[in-house]
C-alpha cells in the first residue's frame, strides 16, 4: 500500500521523501522487480544517478526489456556517457523496433554532438517507420526531428 501511495504521490512529493520512501520499503520489496524499476526511474527523475544505476544492476541481473534499456540510456546520457546511452537506445530499439523513443533519444544525442550524418541515419529510418500507435508524444518527436532536417537543409544548400 505505501509502494502504491509513493508512485502515485511521486509528482507532488519532495525527491528526498520519495527516497526515504523507497529506501524504507527496500528491505521488503527488494526483490519485486516491478518495484526496483519504480525506484530505479524515481531515483533518475531526482537525478540520483548512482543510486539509479546499482538498482538497474540489481534489474539487469534478473531481466531485461524495452523500459530498463530505455531508463539506462537516460542514465548514461544524464552522466554525458554518449556511445553507452547510444548503445542502450539501439538495444530498446531492436527489442521493440516499432518504437519511435529509441531513434529519437538517439538522434538528440548525434543533434547535441552536432553529427548531421548521423541524425541524418536516424531521420531516414524514422522516415521509414511504420507508426503502429500514432499518438501526440509520437507526432511530436518526428515532427522534431523533420523540423530539424528542414532546417538543416535550408540553411546548408
Amino acid at each position: 500500500m505505501k509502494w502504491k501511495y509513493v508512485s502515485e504521490q511521486a509528482n507532488i512529493l519532495l525527491p528526498d521523501d520519495i527516497k526515504l520512501a523507497y529506501a524504507e520499503l527496500y528491505p521488503t520489496l527488494g526483490s519485486n522487480i516491478d518495484f526496483l524499476y519504480d525506484y530505479a526511474t524515481e531515483m533518475f527523475l531526482g537525478e540520483k544517478y548512482e543510486l539509479s544505476f546499482q538498482l538497474v544492476r540489481k534489474i539487469q541481473s534478473q531481466i531485461s526489456d524495452y523500459n530498463l534499456q530505455l531508463l539506462i540510456g537516460d542514465l548514461y546520457e544524464a552522466n554525458k556517457n554518449h556511445q553507452m546511452a547510444i548503445q542502450s537506445y539501439e538495444k530498446a530499439s531492436l527489442m521493440c523496433p516499432s518504437k519511435v523513443a529509441p531513434l529519437y533519444e538517439t538522434y538528440k544525442i548525434y543533434r547535441n554532438l552536432n553529427d548531421t550524418a548521423n541524425c541524418m541515419r536516424i531521420y531516414e529510418q524514422l522516415s521509414n517507420k511504420k507508426i503502429k500507435v500514432n499518438n501526440i508524444l509520437v507526432n511530436r518527436m518526428i515532427e522534431e526531428v523533420d523540423s530539424d532536417v528542414r532546417f538543416f537543409l535550408e540553411h546548408n544548400n
